[in-house]
């Protein structure tokens, strides 16, 4: 089994927000109830950016378990769907992105939504029982189009420390 999660609360919306105070204390108690509820984890893969590294380091203090945190640009930084920079963020909501994907309508900047998805499974293929710690526009796209799904309501996008077992 894998899990895919949203990193904890940020301190803000800058590229490289680091994890609010409750954001480490939440990543901890998840990284308990993993262990509690004995979900084997053996290797963590996140994204690089701070807050994600950050949600990994603070959930093994919970799990209680010494993993080496791989740190891949598959899951952000820029990600597996963007191909190069975009201001794409600034002119639309983070939903609106996740649907220009799903319908195959991204920007010139972003890979299609089967080649990014092709990409993350060949990366997930060679792990099991792995946490993967990413970011709303890349799990909640990947997760939506694995279910065939081609379009999603707000209340879809993962929130924080949110995570879809596959």
């Amino acid at each position: 089994m894998n899990y895919f999660l949203r990193h904890g609360e940020k301190v803000d919306n800058s590229p490289n927000a680091t994890l609010t105070e409750q954001g480490k204390i939440d990543s901890q108690e998840l990284g308990k109830q993993f262990k509690l509820e004995n979900i084997q984890i053996n290797h963590i893969i996140s994204s690089p950016i701070s807050r994600c590294v950050q949600t990994a380091q603070y959930f093994l203090k919970g799990y209680n378990k010494n993993i080496h945190i791989e740190k891949s640009t598959l899951w952000g930084n820029p990600g597996v769907f963007v191909i190069k920079d975009t201001d794409i963020f600034k002119t639309h909501t983070v939903l609106e992105v996740i649907n220009m994907q799903l319908s195959k309508n991204a920007p010139k900047e972003f890979r299609d939504i089967e080649k990014g998805v092709e990409l993350l499974d060949d990366n997930i293929k060679n792990n099991q029982n792995t946490l993967f710690i990413s970011h709303d526009v890349i799990i909640t796209p990947f997760i939506a189009f694995k279910r065939n799904k081609f379009h999603i309501e707000k209340n879809k996008i993962l929130k924080y420390l949110e995570y879809v077992e596959l």
